[in-house]
């Protein structure tokens, strides 16, 4: 006789669930609902709330070349088919979600699958083109053409597809993956956590503080908002600029501000847990992003959830004018430069330094972004899709 369904999902991702706003707002979802939810995720093992359970299956390997990179992946696979299939065999899950990158850890599910549970594939970042980005190799590479056969293979054994906004979809289908199974979550700021905040007041006499929090990688451009800091510095006495978060491009990152004297005004902060991050922002009067057009070039859509999270606190953000940005962004609810123009960057940091007014406009402009862009909305259709899959609603 088959088992009767139980309310019980599993997580898989190759990140640190601490760290990952994403995945705790699925798990917080499912948690207010009547499931129980097992992680299976990179780093340490932090105290949980009830009903969650987090497993630590390994370190992630930070890493700027591509086999070390590929093998912790691959290691993270073949331990996770392990412990995700004896887990399964006494939790029986009704559904079991895996966050790429890398896709291919779906197949920790293998079992589980069989054994009954749906499996959900969230790509929180199309795989051929983030390597494309992170390498810096063209499209056409034989490994990035690999890469899109890894996906649709990954997605051929998924029940549904999620991903972050339509420029994903665009992509996704693209590479051949049918449109019928994808569907959007974006990466909004869950105002449970990142709630709007009155804005700090300040003058320009008395300084503005940039703020940046994530992965610190060379795509990601920290080395041209330092740069871009050091040269509005002579006219903005008071600027600063508080950074958190680490990646292998630290080490350079913290060379330019030793070697432009700026220890006293680039304040460097390791990870933070979310929970934690609102308060680490609390002095920050708009963020800062600095991705290079690399990104744009090799059609790595990347809206980055830095940004969607001081939208959901009304922080303005300085951002490059990139299309996955301006798709939802436009000058009323952000500041926005020119990609890779140090000297356009710069020029819009004075401009906010010496025009304090502007945050207030566009703060205007942020409430009406979130007004339409919200975690409360996508809480629902996350919810709705999980219930038309398993069969399951709430408690």
């Amino acid at each position: 006789m088959k088992s009767r369904p139980t309310r019980t999902a599993c997580m898989v991702a190759y990140a640190n669930y601490f760290n990952d706003a994403r995945i705790k707002n699925y798990v917080d979802a499912l948690l207010r609902n009547g499931w129980e939810v097992d992680v299976f995720a990179l780093g340490g093992v932090h105290s949980a709330q009830p009903g969650l359970r987090v497993v630590s299956l390994m370190s992630k390997v930070a890493n700027d070349k591509a086999l070390p990179y590929l093998l912790s992946q691959l290691a993270f696979l073949v331990y996770g088919v392990a412990v995700v299939t004896r887990a399964a065999l006494t939790r029986r899950y009704s559904l079991v979600h895996v966050h790429n990158m890398p896709n291919f850890i779906i197949f920790t599910a293998l079992f589980a699958k069989l054994f009954g549970a749906r499996v959900v594939l969230d790509v929180h970042d199309t795989m051929p083109e983030s390597y494309a980005t992170k390498f810096d190799v063209p499209l056409s590479h034989p490994v990035i053409v690999l890469l899109r056969l890894e996906e649709r293979l990954s997605a051929k054994f998924a029940d549904l597809i999620l991903t972050t906004n339509d420029l994903h979809v665009e992509t996704l289908v693209g590479h051949g993956l049918p449109r019928s199974k994808i569907r959007i979550i974006m990466n909004v700021g869950n105002p449970a956590l990142f709630a709007p905040r009155p804005a700090r007041a300040f003058r320009a006499d008395h300084g503005l503080v940039l703020g940046y929090h994530g992965t610190i990688a060379e795509r990601l451009g920290l080395d041209l908002v330092v740069e871009a800091v050091h040269r509005a510095l002579p006219s903005c006495e008071g600027l600063r600029l508080v950074l958190i978060g680490d990646g292998e491009f630290m080490p350079v990152v913290r060379r330019l501000v030793e070697n432009y004297a700026l220890q006293n005004v680039v304040s460097l902060n390791g990870w933070v847990p979310v929970e934690q991050l609102p308060r680490a922002l609390a002095e920050v009067d708009t963020g800062v992003v600095g991705n290079r057009r690399r990104t744009e070039v090799h059609q790595n859509w990347m809206l980055p959830v830095k940004m969607l999270e001081y939208a959901a606190m009304e922080i303005p953000t300085i951002a490059p004018r990139l299309r996955a940005i301006t798709q939802y962004f436009d000058d009323a609810s952000a500041l926005l430069y020119t990609a890779d123009d140090i000297d356009d960057l710069t020029r819009v940091i004075k401009e906010t330094y010496w025009d304090p007014a502007c945050l207030d406009r566009v703060r205007m402009g942020l409430r009406t972004f979130n007004a339409r862009y919200n975690w409360p909305s996508m809480e629902t259709r996350y919810l709705e899709l999980v219930r038309d899959l398993t069969g399951l609603g709430v408690a």
